[in-house]
């Protein structure tokens, strides 16, 4: 009896442990059936995620037949390049207005930076200004200021470098283009701010002038991250100057109320982006983050400025109108960018006597970002 009393036990001790080891390997396979689901479900969102950019950027190709591995790469691109470098939490841009001397080709300027570079370039920018100067100006650079120059666009170029999501930007638009481009923009302006009860014409003209270049931002940045917080310098001049401070009465869905100018277009920013560009970074509903100001009072407006201005005189040098001034500045910025320029310079860009023009519909474009995914 104790025999069989010890072989039961034993007999018991060994089923107990073999449905240990077969719960045990039972929980492992499911935990590996549930790893390789996991891994399954990754893998479909991933190729999900890719699948729905790529049609994004196939639509703005204006459906092109054919190809479709161009827009899959692209999209694959872009991802990875946000997967491997997280964005940040702010993005400063500087914005100014370029021009040629007649306005046949005329844009904007653009200088943005990542909020945690901002401060350690103005810090860095503040001791190259030139003596007996309070700010970088590349209309005004004299003969002996050429150095402090070539240095602040090094500057600029080695913050690009340093920084993902840093970039410098030069739009010049065609007068097809521009005029098309300005006239929606006026168009959208106007009938938004009507709705709003506000009817100065004054008022929609300010309004439509710094849209224009604000809208054409936000396409660069088109897929930055809605939770991205844009803040704006804009460079001001005589006709904007003070807008972002005025009081306008406005009619909003619930009462009348007062905002600033830099609140109505904190709006049309974010509603364009809404509207648009889903991904493209917010600024401040409150006008906060929307400065219209001096060139003085920003580095980012100065740099804009003069990238803009540079560029513009290399494109004219390089197409033959050939001035002191001009090769100067060329010669400087092929320097500072190398290869970069010729970006610049397309077989749609001509000389329309003393002016560059662009001979297609779109826009004469210099960028300086060895990162950019934005266009």
């Amino acid at each position: 009896m104790e025999r069989l009393r010890m072989g039961a036990d034993r007999h018991r001790r060994v089923g107990q442990q073999s449905a240990i080891l077969s719960v045990r390997a039972g929980s492992n396979r499911c935990r590996r059936c549930l790893e390789r689901s996991e891994m399954a479900k990754e893998v479909y969102l991933n190729q999900e995620v890719i699948r729905r950019l790529a049609y994004r950027l196939w639509e703005e190709r204006n459906r092109p037949f054919g190809n479709p591995e161009t827009d899959w790469f692209r999209a694959e691109e872009i991802l990875a390049y946000k997967a491997a470098h997280p964005v940040p939490r702010s993005l400063l841009a500087g914005i100014d207005d370029v021009a040629t001397e007649k306005g046949l080709t005329a844009g904007w300027g653009y200088f943005v930076l990542p909020g945690q570079a901002v401060s350690s370039f103005v810090s860095d920018a503040s001791k190259l200004v030139p003596t007996g100067r309070n700010e970088f100006h590349a209309n005004e650079m004299a003969v002996s200021e050429t150095g402090a120059y070539q240095d602040f666009l090094g500057l600029i170029r080695n913050y690009i470098e340093a920084h993902p999501y840093a970039f410098a930007c030069v739009l010049g638009a065609d007068v097809n283009w521009g005029g098309m481009f300005s006239q929606s923009a006026e168009r959208i302006t106007e009938s938004v701010l009507r709705s709003l009860g506000v009817a100065d014409a004054g008022t929609h003209a300010k309004v439509a002038k710094v849209n224009k270049p604000i809208w054409a931002l936000l396409r660069l940045l088109r897929f930055n991250g809605a939770n991205v917080s844009l803040d704006l310098n804009i460079d001001s001049d005589s006709f904007i100057a003070g807008f972002g401070s005025t009081a306008l009465g406005v009619n909003t869905a619930v009462r009348p109320a007062t905002v600033s100018g830099s609140a109505v277009l904190a709006k049309f920013s974010n509603a364009y982006a809404n509207r648009l560009f889903p991904d493209a970074p917010r600024t401040a509903a409150d006008g906060s983050l929307v400065a219209i100001l001096p060139s003085e009072q920003s580095y980012l407006v100065q740099a804009a400025d003069v990238v803009g201005n540079f560029a513009f005189a290399h494109a004219m040098y390089v197409l033959g109108l050939e001035t002191k001034g001009r090769e100067r500045k060329s010669r400087i910025f092929e320097a500072v960018f190398g290869s970069q320029p010729a970006i610049l310079i397309s077989p749609f860009t001509q000389l329309a006597g003393n002016e560059i023009e662009v001979t297609v519909a779109g826009n004469l474009k210099f960028l300086a970002s060895d990162h950019f995914y934005g266009d």
